[in-house]
């Protein structure tokens, strides 16, 4: 297994939950009831840039479990580690913050670059 990133969060009003998880191959599925469906792929550039981002923050020692009303999470799996952090509105870690935001922005911006080649 190269690499596999969930991404997610829970909780609020509705307390609905949204879950993706994105491949090494670049490929980003949508996760719900247990089921993958495959939104689009994320272009090579984007996955390095992830890549590094992760090494640079070490995440495979990152420790943070701090769930509120609205949880956010990143799940990170590969052949050297698994590793899982949570975390809330009020929480102190701007680059795990940072990191979530490249993730969820791949959502739409890379969908819309594939459309607009």
């Amino acid at each position: 297994m190269d690499l596999e990133i969930r991404f997610g969060n829970s909780g609020g009003f509705t307390n609905i939950p949204m879950e993706y998880v994105l491949y090494g191959d670049g490929e980003l599925a949508k996760v719900q009831n247990g089921q993958e469906t495959v939104v689009h792929s994320v272009g090579r550039k984007t996955m390095r840039e992830i890549k590094k981002r992760i090494a640079s923050m070490d995440f495979e020692h990152l420790e943070i479990n701090d769930p509120g009303n609205r949880t956010y999470f990143i799940k990170i799996k590969n052949d050297a580690f698994e590793n899982a952090v949570r975390w809330n509105d009020s929480t102190d870690n701007d680059p795990i913050k940072n990191l979530y935001k490249k993730l969820t922005g791949i959502l739409t911006h890379e969908a819309y670059n594939a459309q607009n080649f």
